[in-house]
């Protein structure tokens, strides 16, 4: 009997020992799993930096390799979208454009920001500029500290020399995102200058540590998965027992990033050693402790469950949010078609009816009294049937029948068309074509219509008696670049981004679509061209399109 119950005890607790080996392995892998998910959230940050400093860095540049701007209004630009940047981008404190030197060209800093914090980042990020501008490789700086606050550099190279810096508070920005949850566990993200950030995942937010003792255990490079000793537990903050880090690193360009999880395994040795103690007393009770353990068993692997199932929710939100911008943007392009399509139908034929009728009525009162009336009802049909042509034409992509088409002949249609709407503001129209510029590859009912549209535009922004002015030449070689100048009251800098936006405009209700820009830009590129507004209120509005020659087909002149 007692060779038995010896023999059931030495089984017994194998097999204790085996489950506390599987089960750490399981624990280290939902650990793993863990930082690979962590690794996506960091991840996301960086990616999100990358974009919004790739938008100042192509602003910047595309600033300076335009130089038939005004350099005012390009910088009036450029600082409108660094100011945005820092307003609205949380983590983001100070955002500057430094020349090869390090000076600043343009700052700008979040309105919450204190001035002194403001005035001691400064030499800093001179520093980073400085060394991105000499390497021209984007570069992250040393961590930048300031009583119980750090901050994080990031500096990318501007073609023609400089560099843009970011300068984020680390806090912040190691804490926008959703770091998955892990019991007993601790959250460390190394930067690549080696600065080890604790407490990323608690309520207090990521903080640079100086240990010597923390940061040996996260020397780059480091094994993936380690099983740490119970000293190290207690020192890295998950109690005292043995532990398992779990590192997953984030490769940049600018170095890098490793996000290490710290996970204390103190439940499943206690358990396990309890579970023994209980066999040790109670060989006969064998029964029962294997009873016990496949509960145990039951609710670990329901605890992977659920990890699992947390981790699925979480890709399925990221990729969620990745396709939200698009579905908004869709949104309103189906709901233009659907609506352009029951528009045609039940608004077209009453209207062509009623059209039909005034014509008919006002053919048999001629001169009358009436008469007046008439030409009203018909103008305001000839106007409902021109805004549901245009929400057509947004709505779908027309045929592009594209063929050498003369530049003078196409703008001398669009005078004609618009010559009634000039003599009514006592408008002077200009026109000054190079000898040399060349016929437009275009479909030629398309390129009187993005004519007709801005210079309708510059009609409706001047003041009566102004000057409107066409100028054309030759771009590139292949281009041709076509402006339409006017001295109007210019659009606001807070309207400049969203000229282009389908159905956005700034005139009185009942006078305009907010189709027309649409439309227009939609066509150019169609054609493979450009088109570009810079305004400045009171000083007027160039538009300027750069729309492709016909190769080898030159305009005759008498």
């Amino acid at each position: 009997m007692i060779a038995i119950l010896g023999l059931i005890l030495a089984v017994s607790i194998d097999s204790a020992r085996s489950e506390e080996r599987r089960l750490l392995g399981e624990f280290t892998e939902a650990t793993r799993r863990q930082a690979l998910a962590s690794a996506e959230v960091l991840s996301a940050r960086l990616d999100a930096l990358d974009q919004d400093t790739r938008l100042l860095t192509d602003l910047v540049e595309r600033s300076r390799q335009s130089p038939e701007h005004e350099p005012l209004i390009e910088r009036r630009i450029s600082q409108a979208a660094f100011h945005a940047l820092a307003v609205v981008g949380e983590p983001y404190r100070i955002v500057s454009l430094n020349g090869a030197d390090g000076e600043v060209e343009i700052r700008a800093a979040d309105p919450g920001e204190p001035s002194a914090i403001v005035d001691a980042l400064a030499p800093h990020m001179k520093s980073l500029a400085r060394e991105v501008s000499t390497t021209r490789e984007r570069a992250i700086g040393e961590t930048a500290r300031f009583g119980a606050r750090s901050f994080l550099l990031y500096g990318t190279p501007v073609k023609g020399g400089g560099a843009i810096v970011v300068t984020s508070d680390a806090a912040m920005f190691l804490a926008a995102g959703s770091w998955p949850s892990l019991p007993a566990a601790r959250l460390f993200v190394t930067d690549p200058a080696g600065v080890v950030w604790a407490g990323c995942a608690t309520p207090g937010g990521c903080r640079a540590t100086d240990s010597a003792t923390v940061t040996k255990y996260f020397q780059h490079p480091a094994p993936s998965t380690a099983t740490l000793a119970p000293e190290a537990g207690e020192i890295l903050g998950v109690t005292r027992a043995p532990a398992v880090r779990v590192s997953e690193p984030v490769q940049r360009p600018t170095g890098t990033w490793v996000v290490t999880w710290v996970a204390s395994s103190r439940a499943i040795m206690e358990s396990e050693a309890r579970m023994r103690f209980r066999l040790v007393l109670s060989a006969v009770g064998a029964a029962v402790a294997v009873a016990l353990v496949g509960l145990f068993i039951l609710r670990q692997q329901r605890r992977s469950v659920a990890l699992e199932g947390e981790l699925r929710y979480a890709r399925a939100l990221a990729a969620a949010r990745d396709l939200e911008n698009q579905l908004v943007r869709a949104e309103k392009l189906i709901t233009v078609g659907v609506l352009s399509t029951e528009m045609a139908h039940e608004i077209g034929s009453p209207l062509a009816v009623i059209r039909g009728r005034a014509e008919q009525v006002l053919r048999e009162v001629q001169a009358g009294p009436r008469a007046e009336d008439l030409f009203v009802i018909i103008k305001h049909i000839d106007n409902i049937a021109s805004t549901v042509r245009q929400i057509l034409d947004f709505a779908r992509r027309p045929a592009n029948d594209r063929r050498p088409v003369s530049l003078r002949n196409a703008i001398e249609r669009a005078r004609d068309l618009l010559a009634w709407k000039m003599d009514a503001h006592r408008l002077t129209f200009d026109v000054s074509l190079q000898e040399d510029v060349p016929m437009l590859m275009a479909d030629p009912d398309q390129l009187q219509q993005v004519l007709v549209n801005l210079l309708f535009n510059a009609c409706d922004a001047s003041e009566a008696g102004g000057r409107i002015r066409l100028e054309a030449g030759v771009a590139d070689g292949e281009m041709v670049r076509i402006q339409i100048l006017d001295d109007g009251s210019g659009i606001p800098p807070e309207h400049m981004q969203a000229v282009f936006d389908p159905f956005f405009t700034t005139k009185a209700r009942g006078e305009g679509t907010g189709l027309g820009l649409p439309i227009a830009a939609s066509i150019v590129r169609n054609h493979g061209g450009q088109i570009d507004l810079a305004s400045s209120p009171g000083q007027g509005t160039t538009a300027t399109v750069l729309w492709p020659a016909a190769p080898g087909m030159q305009e005759a002149y008498a």
